[in-house]
């Protein structure tokens, strides 16, 4: 307990007590003595007030240096340094993020541009390939059948006309050939024969008369 509470209350037990002493000669004194006891009651509220009002700096001092203790404190100086990595974390997340999105924008944009010239180019060559093949197939027919013309026309210009079976040959007595008359083949046997009857009974012309 305060001093200034226990005057106060040394006083409040006086003013309880004090008509127990008599108050039929004692009225000046009582009034005296009422006088100084609201005397040091304003003496004692004053002294409080001055204490509180002393007190109150104290308080104030007392509560920044708390909160300065607080502030430089080793969990303080954790605590921010949490919130500041995260926050530099955070940071770092996001940037990382977006060059992301934008590596893949222009990897994406990169590959769709080459695809495209992939396709333009094959696409320009099937057509080159495809012309050329048109060109070189239809040049193709074209001299074959001109050398096919040619080369009949060739053909029946020299060839001998083709003999029909009538004419007459020669064959021996031994051989299996027809020949020509004079043919060297014919110089120990020639036997007169039509070419039809020579080729029914299976002989076959002479290579060296060529009959």
């Amino acid at each position: 307990m305060k001093w200034y509470q226990k005057t106060a209350a040394i006083l409040l037990l006086l003013l309880v007590f004090f008509p127990a002493l008599g108050m039929s000669g004692c009225k000046t004194s009582a009034k005296i003595t009422t006088t100084e006891i609201t005397q040091k009651t304003t003496q004692s509220t004053a002294m409080q007030s001055e204490n509180t009002a002393e007190a109150t700096p104290q308080t104030a001092e007392k509560a920044e240096a708390t909160i300065a203790a607080e502030t430089t404190s080793p969990e303080s100086s954790a605590a921010a340094t949490i919130k500041a990595t995260t926050a530099v974390t955070a940071a770092t997340t996001k940037a990382t993020a977006a060059a992301t999105k934008e590596t893949a924008k222009a990897t994406t944009a990169a590959a769709t541009t080459a695809a495209k010239e992939t396709v333009k180019a094959t696409t320009a060559a099937t057509a080159a390939a495809a012309k050329e093949t048109t060109k070189a197939t239809t040049a193709a027919p074209a001299a074959t059948t001109k050398e096919t013309t040619a080369a009949t026309a060739a053909a029946t210009t020299q060839a001998p006309p083709a003999d029909s079976g009538s004419g007459e040959v020669y064959i021996t007595e031994t051989g299996k050939k027809y020949h020509n008359d004079g043919c060297r083949y014919l110089d120990e046997s020639k036997i007169a024969i039509s070419k039809a009857d020579a080729i029914t009974q299976g002989y076959t012309a002479c290579k060296v008369c060529n009959p």
